[in-house]
Parts: C-alpha cells; sequence; structure tokens
C-alpha cells in the first residue's frame, strides 16, 4: 500500500512538470486483438529531437497509441513505461526483446527486415479505475545504452458513450422480434394446411 502510494505521487509531480498534451481524437473501436489496423503517419508526432515519432487517440474501449522510428536508433534495446497517474498502475514495454503483452505488440519483421522499431500499445479504461471520465498518463523511455526520451504527459476526457449505438441496438432487436415473430406464425400456418 505504501508502495503504491509513494508511485503515485512520484507520477503526480512528474505529471505536474511535464508539458500536458490534450488527446482529442476519436478512433475506431479496437480490433480483436486489441489493437487498431493501421495508423496515419500524418498524424505522428516527433519524440523530443530522436528518430521517434508516436501518436495516439480515443477509443471507446480506452486510449490506443503506437511508437515507432524512422530510421535505427543508436541503441538496440528499448525500455517503455506508462504511468496511469490516477491510480499509479504501470505497463512496462520491452523491446525488441519482447514481441506481446497484453497491452502491446511489437512489428518483429520491420525490426529485423530494416532495424525500425514500432509498437502498438492499449491503455484499457478499466486500467485508470473504475467510472474513471478522464485520464492522466506519463510515458516514459530509456534504452539499454544509458539514453532517455523526454517524458511524455497525457491528459483527455473519455468520450461518452454514443446515444446512437443503443438506439441501434434497440432498433435492431426489435426488427429481429418482428422476423422471429413472423417464421413462428407462418409456422403454425404450415401445420394447420397439411
Amino acid at each position: 500500500m505504501i508502495c503504491l502510494m509513494a508511485m503515485t505521487i512520484i507520477a503526480c509531480s512528474a505529471y505536474a512538470g511535464s508539458e500536458i498534451i490534450n488527446v482529442d481524437r476519436q478512433g475506431r473501436r479496437v480490433q480483436i486483438d486489441g489493437f487498431l489496423l493501421e495508423w496515419n503517419q500524418n498524424t505522428a508526432r516527433q519524440w523530443g529531437s530522436s528518430p521517434w515519432m508516436w501518436d495516439a487517440v480515443n477509443t471507446v474501449d480506452g486510449l490506443a497509441g503506437y511508437f515507432t522510428t524512422r530510421s535505427a536508433p543508436p541503441c538496440s534495446g528499448w525500455a517503455f513505461t506508462i504511468t496511469a497517474v490516477n491510480t499509479g498502475r504501470v505497463i512496462e514495454i520491452k523491446i525488441p526483446e519482447e514481441t506481446a503483452g497484453g497491452n502491446f505488440a511489437f512489428d518483429r519483421g520491420s525490426f529485423e527486415n530494416y532495424g525500425t522499431y514500432t509498437a502498438e500499445w492499449f491503455v484499457p479504461w478499466d486500467f485508470l479505475g473504475d467510472g474513471a471520465s478522464g485520464y492522466k498518463l506519463l510515458i516514459s523511455a530509456v534504452d539499454t545504452c544509458g539514453g532517455s526520451l523526454p517524458q511524455i504527459a497525457l491528459a483527455a476526457a473519455r468520450p461518452p458513450e454514443s446515444s446512437l449505438t443503443i438506439y441501434v441496438v434497440i432498433l435492431l432487436a426489435g426488427v429481429l422480434t418482428i422476423i422471429l415473430a413472423a417464421v413462428r406464425r407462418k409456422g403454425r400456418v404450415l401445420k394447420y394446411l397439411r
């Protein structure tokens, strides 16, 4: 408990000292594997003065993002840490040693063929705490040579559930009920005609 409180205090103080980037773009629902299908490099941001780029979007399921390089960085091993300021929970991504985890996937093919790094990550809403209406995240990166990238601080409001989705589900349920009733009725009529 004390360790969690200490981590939360450290994360909050680091968050307060960083430039906060608001993630206001909304993305599509994540796929079955927990990640998005594609990213647009036109919306990617430069990570400090390094060859790294990154991007993040809100989805109904949580925050999704990626890190990528346009050229091979000088050090081969990188460790990324995503910390939820609200809860103190942490996701660690170590590449290229790890190719996948519950919250990330690493593009091993691009690394082996071109020496570039691409890691996609996903932070579900429940990672941020029950009923969280917004989030605050800190993203840090260090390499095996002792270097690091500037810390990224993200914030945004959780997107509201779409009332259109609820209406579509209700409409589909009504249509299916009518079809089922018509099929049953037709079955009874055919039974009496025999």
